[in-house]
């Protein structure tokens, strides 16, 4: 018997709130589900000696060979390069919060031995608009070009002299992840980067409506090699949809995506011998591919402090956002707790025992006010859990000049003081004195920092996740982008291993992180905007957090692996979530209901017959309203 076991809330529910009322907080239109893919991918060709094999919903593999050479006009013609690609259901991207992610692994099956600057291309496209979002152009070979970039393209058809067709032509994909101008690049993982057979590139794009006219991008690239340790590169924009360009589809803005594909752009990508006109192949494989919606957390528009020396003003403050002004504080008399000030918000508890399940917060940091002295590791943010007291510290910012490690994460076992016999209490809502100090390090960082974070109206972008990643792991990721006149970004990426990591310290008492409920910011220092290095004179300076998101991805939990649920989606009308997966035809399926996840009794809820590839289970409205929780099972008979 096949058993699949779906958390169809997926984060843990305060008794006194109803599920209903959780499900109305975290399920806007805009809902969280995995996008199902067809079994089989389509492959663009048009000169028919490329192929495709173990194909499946996430992934295949893929044997590219040579485009024909003319030795006339020494060229191949582009156009013809193969295309890998999937369609599906329109997904809208009207909504601010609407959020699209593709993951996916690549390994290379056939060494590289060319530098093919940005060949390797994957693209979020559009039929109705003819346009695409090229969200990943990666050195493909010997990583000695950009590494990454991203761009827009107008047309996803082919087409004959300076004016394309605006209307995409049904089946041709000649100009797919063509592009034009650059939007976003970034440095490439380091050595290796996508060249030697077998290692594995794992890559992640999201696409995240941020405001009515604004859509973020952002691309992270891990690279893991057993000839190098693990390479880490990330990259992303902003495109301001409201300036007129040929970066924008008619009528103004992206208003859906429908597809999702591949494609080296090279005429010879497997080159042995520097010979265009040699025949050659090779071949590449992608794996774990998972293309889904994340759920945007509502946020308050008023931001919580704790300031017991009244040393900071918080101003201009809405759910994306705020201006804080930070001066001065006193050191604290020994054995009194810290009054360095904090700011933060708490939200109902997102799950996050599940493997798949995954929190992401991205926002800007403006400094209004310079920084002059080099405060190491003082900008300091943190995802914590009020119900264990314990915090992971996601970002350690160099504040100032850059000085020592100017990146770090760590985690923390209480985020309030300590009592009189230096012990951990449990979690005191008044108490944030011990907020983001942490004690060991965690991270593995790369890139570069930059100017930092020092100077007046050079913003920094911030995206900070964490996912669970297998029963017992945790992996954390933070990419910090400065856009000033160097643009650079770097990378810092760790994880913790339950129930028993290297520091007792760095999991709860139940031995596993199991959810967090708040999200702050801290400058940890006494004087973070000292100008004339003498902590005994008044201070003050401020600076902006903006366009900050939050998003959830609540997972499906497989048990077994052997039935895939291919979305948990609830009616916005009606209140009805339906779990909808893959199915053989005439099979009967029993599904099963726990309101402890222990317990699911030896009689089904419901028995449902396949009348096709997909079938489904609808939970009423009703039943969603009446359960704090609950979890159910599908078993084929």
């Amino acid at each position: 018997m096949k058993r699949l076991k779906i958390l169809h809330h997926n984060y843990r529910v305060p008794q006194a709130l109803p599920m209903a009322a959780a499900f109305g907080m975290l399920l806007p239109a805009a809902q969280a589900f995995e996008v199902p893919l067809a079994s089989e991918w389509t492959l663009y060709d048009p000169e028919g000696n490329s192929s495709l094999s173990e194909q499946s919903p996430s992934g295949f593999t893929a044997t590219i060979s040579d485009l024909h050479f003319d030795e006339t006009e020494q060229t191949s013609d582009a156009n013809n390069r193969p295309v890998v690609l999937q369609e599906f259901e329109p997904l809208d991207l009207t909504e601010v919060g609407a959020s699209i992610r593709a993951r996916f692994d690549v390994t290379l099956l056939t060494e590289v031995l060319e530098i093919n600057d940005s060949d390797f291309r994957f693209a979020f496209y559009d039929t109705s608009s003819n346009f695409e979002i090229i969200v990943g152009m990666a050195d493909f070979g010997h990583p000695e070009g950009t590494g990454l970039r991203m761009r827009i393209d107008h047309h996803i058809s082919s087409f004959d002299g300076e004016n394309p067709d605006p209307d995409f032509k049904t089946g041709d994909y000649g100009n797919f992840a063509e592009g034009g101008g650059t939007l976003s690049s970034g440095g490439g993982p380091g050595s290796p980067g996508l060249r030697y057979a077998d290692d594995i590139s794992t890559f992640e794009a999201v696409i995240t409506r941020i405001s009515p006219t604004n859509l973020e991008v952002t691309l992270n690239w891990t690279v893991n090699s057993e000839f190098a340790s693990t390479g880490v590169a990330s990259t992303s924009f902003i495109l301001d949809e409201s300036v007129a360009s040929d970066d924008v589809p008619p009528g103004g803005g992206f208003t859906q995506l429908n597809g999702f594909g591949f494609r080296l752009q090279d005429g010879d990508p497997f080159d042995q011998d520097g010979d265009d006109t040699t025949a050659d192949s090779g071949s590449y494989k992608v794996s774990n591919l998972v293309i889904d919606r994340t759920l945007i957390v509502p946020l308050d528009d008023s931001w919580a402090e704790y300031d017991p020396d009244n040393a900071q003003v918080i101003a201009d403050q809405t759910g994306s956002g705020f201006t804080a002004t930070v001066f001065d504080v006193s050191e604290p008399a020994e054995g009194e707790p810290s009054t360095i000030p904090a700011i933060y918000q708490q939200f109902d508890p997102l799950d996050i025992s599940q493997v798949g399940q995954s929190i992401e917060v991205a926002f800007d940091v403006t400094l209004n006010t310079q920084v002059f002295e080099a405060n190491d590791s003082d900008f300091r943010f943190a995802l914590y859990d009020t119900n264990s007291n314990m915090e992971m510290i996601l970002g350690m910012i160099d504040f100032g000049p850059p000085s020592g490690t100017f990146m770090r994460l760590r985690i923390d076992n209480h985020i309030n003081g300590l009592d009189e016999n230096d012990e951990v209490q449990p979690f005191d809502q008044a108490d944030f004195s011990h907020f983001t100090s942490g004690s060991d390090s965690l991270e593995t960082v790369s890139g570069s920092a930059g100017d930092g974070l020092q100077y007046i109206d050079t913003p920094s972008r911030f995206v900070t996740k964490i996912t669970r990643t297998s029963e017992n792991r945790l992996d954390f990721l933070t990419t910090w982008t400065v856009k000033g006149s160097s643009h650079t970004s770097a990378t810092a990426t760790g994880f913790v291993e339950e129930p028993n990591p290297a520091k007792p310290g760095d999991v709860p008492a139940s031995g596993k992180f199991l959810q967090m409920d708040g999200f702050g910011f801290k400058l940890f220092d006494l004087d973070p905007f000292d100008e004339d290095a003498d902590d005994g004179t008044e201070d003050s300076g401020s600076y902006t957090v903006s366009n900050l998101t939050m998003r959830y991805c609540p997972g499906i939990v497989v048990t077994d692996g052997s039935i895939k649920v291919i979305s948990v989606v609830r009616d916005s009308e009606s209140g009805d979530i339906t779990i909808t997966w893959e199915s053989e035809d005439g099979l009967n399926y029993d599904i099963y209901k726990s309101t402890d996840l222990e317990d699911f009794g030896d009689s089904p809820v419901e028995t449902v017959t396949a009348s096709g590839s997909t079938s489904s289970f609808t939970i009423p409205a009703a039943e969603v309203t009446s359960d704090t929780k609950a979890f159910f099972k599908i078993a084929d008979q």
